[in-house]
């Protein structure tokens, strides 16, 4: 009888002693890099692919590394000052070996203010609500209702103003920017870009 208890007392031992040993986690741990990293492989892939090195700021913290995971980063154009999102989405992650895919915005986040001719012509918000509906016609299933809420528009080359129009899925704003302007004849001409939510 003695000699069982002591079995127990010893087998609960055994069992605290395995219970107390170590600690670990089921979930893994998912590696990461630093932000500067991932500036340095943008910086040094688009400096192939034009010809010249832009700065890239992708900040200071470590950026998870997951397949779908995406990552904000700004290029900055050395040679205007402009600044560009840059989209960072990693497509393969193998351990702390990694690829992604990245995408430049085509606006800058601080366009430059046109240089605007004091005597240039200005037109009604009216008649360019007109020349958007012309331009967005093709690409809508029917002519849309625009409002560009601008009295007066000046015409010069890279002058935008915003318009906006609705369907069935909603509002839309619309970018409009002065692309053509011939002073000996008066005409002008636009872009007409919709803006994604």
């Amino acid at each position: 009888m003695h000699s069982r208890k002591l079995a127990l007392v010893v087998a609960g031992a055994a069992a605290a002693l395995l219970l107390s040993g170590c600690t670990f986690s089921l979930t893994p741990q998912i590696p990461e890099v630093a932000g500067s990293d991932v500036a340095t492989v943008v910086e040094d892939r688009l400096e192939e692919e034009v010809g010249s090195r832009p700065d890239v700021d992708c900040g200071e913290d470590s950026v998870k590394l997951e397949v779908g995971n995406k990552l904000t980063c700004v290029l900055t154009d050395p040679a205007t000052g402009l600044e560009y999102d840059v989209v960072v989405s990693f497509t393969q992650v193998k351990g702390t070996d990694y690829t992604f895919d990245f995408k430049v915005a085509d606006s800058p986040n601080n366009p430059p203010d046109p240089n605007v001719d004091p005597d240039a012509p200005e037109v009604s918000g009216d008649d360019i609500a007109a020349l958007v509906v012309t331009a967005l016609t093709p690409q809508l299933t029917a002519p849309p209702q625009v409002s560009c809420p601008e009295p007066t528009v000046t015409i010069a080359v890279d002058n935008t103003t915003y318009c906006t129009f609705d369907d069935e899925t909603g509002p839309h704003d619309v970018e409009v920017t002065i692309t053509k302007y011939d002073p000996a004849t008066g005409n002008y001409s636009i872009s007409a870009k919709i803006l994604e939510d």
